[in-house]
C-alpha cells in the first residue's frame, strides 16, 4: 500500500512517481 492509496483509489498505481510527492 502506498501513500496514494490513502488519498484516492486513482493513485493506487504509482502516486510516488507523480510530481506531487517530488514537490
Amino acid at each position: 500500500m502506498t501513500r496514494g492509496e490513502r488519498l484516492s483509489p486513482q493513485y493506487t498505481t504509482r502516486w510516488e512517481d507523480l510530481p506531487i510527492v517530488r514537490a
